[in-house]
């Protein structure tokens, strides 16, 4: 392999996953997933892992979620971690304001982070910005910024 400015090695190749989302009631949903179970290569970048979560909104403007994810080929590969959601609604409902928390814990690097965002929501695109601090194992700081576009929505069905 090839080593990029940063001394990595260099990956390419193809993999595959597979996952579900299981929606056990209207207020909790369950997730699974296998990552990188078939390769071309295999590579430390890319590991074969599994993971689940549970996401649950026991009212609408509050979402909760917590998830974990094993390596399958490595000791000490657990990471889990948690968080909150408070979507704030504005505009009669047309413009949403989410605000999150959350913590994460890496036992592979011996790390613990907590994060934190802010963002802003229409009803066809979406910005946010977010910060992670390792507090456990480190110092790094990442800030991130996205935007989204939604696709276009089927009309709802009229009622007569």
């Amino acid at each position: 392999h090839d080593s990029n400015a940063m001394g990595e090695d260099d990956a390419s190749g193809t993999a595959f996953d597979l996952g579900t989302t299981i929606r056990v009631t209207e207020l909790v949903n369950l997730g699974l997933s296998a990552q990188n179970l078939w390769s071309s290569e295999k590579s430390a970048q890319f590991p074969r892992a599994a993971g689940g979560g549970v996401l649950a909104r026991p009212i609408p403007t509050i979402t909760l979620s917590f998830d974990m994810r094993w390596k399958l080929e490595d000791e000490g590969g657990l990471r889990y971690g948690g968080g909150a959601e408070w979507f704030l609604s504005g505009s009669g409902g047309k413009t949403g304001y989410p605000i999150r928390v959350g913590g994460l814990r890496d036992n592979a690097l011996g790390s613990t982070y907590v994060s934190g965002g802010i963002g802003m929501a229409g009803m066809s695109w979406g910005i946010d910005v977010g910060a992670r601090r390792q507090v456990k194992g480190g110092d790094d700081t990442m800030i991130l910024a996205s935007m989204r576009f939604f696709g276009p929505r089927e009309p709802a069905p009229r009622v007569e």
